[in-house]
């Protein structure tokens, strides 16, 4: 659907929820009709990863295509390792945006992306600095972009684990109480349709920023892709799964249930840290895309780790 079919209708809001995909459709109007560069800005936050961010940036600015030049924006999360000089020895025109170390990953990604479309691009490209892409991964997903049937729209890129089998990419939603997602594996040759992503590898047209106005500052670390992608399908923006994977990313394995025994009070503060299911944000997250039952996901979650937790423990001690 045109943007001038959503001229005349009111930015459309779920009850009670806070959603901040609900934009007025002018301002994506002013932003289509506004300069707006034929470049790609690649949007990403980094925090104390040095070499593997310069090998991810290596594998990008070594991409063939030359269409969309790429302009990089990159939040350093209060990095002491060197990140932000290797940064710019790889990308000298790189614009970096300084953090206290405080923003983690929702909050660093917001932040550069904020401040790539104060300048404006055509396309924003949302990467992890752990992936290696393959070098023709732009070329790939413009190509794809470009044969989606609408726009504005989304486009996802798969990447694989050490296993070669998808480790981030896309998701289809299952039934089910909840927010139940179950990993969608990339067709070799056709984009499909998905319901959200991770961001490892995600290109968006300008238009479709603008209309969800990025991500929401509800979120601090996890969960801030996957709401984006809900949201998009709920304002009617497709989101689609490249062809084939991408790049190599591995699988994060990490878990909320301490390896090394812990007491009850440091159990609780890990799970409701910013790297674990912040109150605040899960329940805020459930409320928007659970439905009217959201309180027994919201609830269950946490059940269901204290269970996990209560089980360890008792392994521990036996």
């Amino acid at each position: 659907m045109g943007l001038s079919a959503h001229a005349a209708a009111p930015a459309a809001r779920c009850p009670d929820v806070p959603l901040r995909s609900a934009v007025p459709c002018s301002r994506v109007q002013a932003a289509g009709s506004a300069r707006v560069r034929s470049t790609i800005a690649v949007v990403l936050t980094v925090h104390n990863r040095r070499d593997k961010t310069e090998a991810m940036l290596r594998t990008l600015i070594e991409q063939p295509n030359s269409a969309f030049p790429l302009h990089f924006y990159i939040t350093d999360d209060g990095s002491n390792d060197g990140s932000a000089e290797a940064v710019l020895a790889v990308t000298p025109n790189a614009k970096i945006l300084p953090g206290d170390g405080s923003l983690f990953w929702a909050g660093g990604m917001r932040l550069a992306l904020d401040a790539a479309r104060q300048d404006g691009h055509a396309l924003y490209l949302l990467v992890n600095d752990d992936v290696v892409f393959d070098r023709d991964m732009l070329d790939r997903m413009i190509a794809a972009t470009d044969a989606t049937p609408a726009r504005p729209c989304i486009m996802v890129g798969s990447v694989r684990g050490e296993d070669g089998a998808t480790s981030y990419g896309g998701f289809m939603r299952e039934t089910g109480l909840g927010v139940r997602l179950a990993r969608v594996e990339p067709d070799a040759h056709s984009s499909v349709p998905i319901a959200t992503f991770n961001a490892n590898c995600v290109l968006l047209d300008a238009a479709a920023v603008e209309r969800l106005d990025g991500l929401d500052p509800i979120f601090t670390h996890a969960l801030a892709d996957i709401d984006l992608g809900l949201r998009a399908r709920s304002a009617g923006i497709p989101v689609w799964l490249a062809p084939g994977h991408v790049g190599a990313c591995a699988l994060n394995t990490g878990t909320l249930i301490p390896a090394v025994p812990v007491g009850w009070r440091a159990f609780v503060r890990r799970v409701l840290s910013p790297k674990g299911l912040p109150s605040r944000e899960w329940m805020l997250y459930n409320r928007r895309h659970a439905g009217a039952s959201w309180p027994i996901p919201f609830l269950g979650a946490y059940v269901k780790l204290a269970a996990r937790y209560a089980l360890s423990r008792w392994k521990s001690l036996t």
